[in-house]
């Protein structure tokens, strides 16, 4: 089975910060990360 994960960042975090935020995600394992 493969999750994702949904991100909030977007509308109090930089570019630099969502980013990060992704790649956290993918070094947990989840196979997709979505952004509002």
């Amino acid at each position: 089975m493969r999750i994702g994960i949904f991100s909030g960042t977007t509308n109090d975090g930089t570019i630099d910060q969502v980013v990060a935020e992704a790649a956290a995600a993918q070094g947990a394992g989840f196979a997709s990360f979505w952004v509002p």
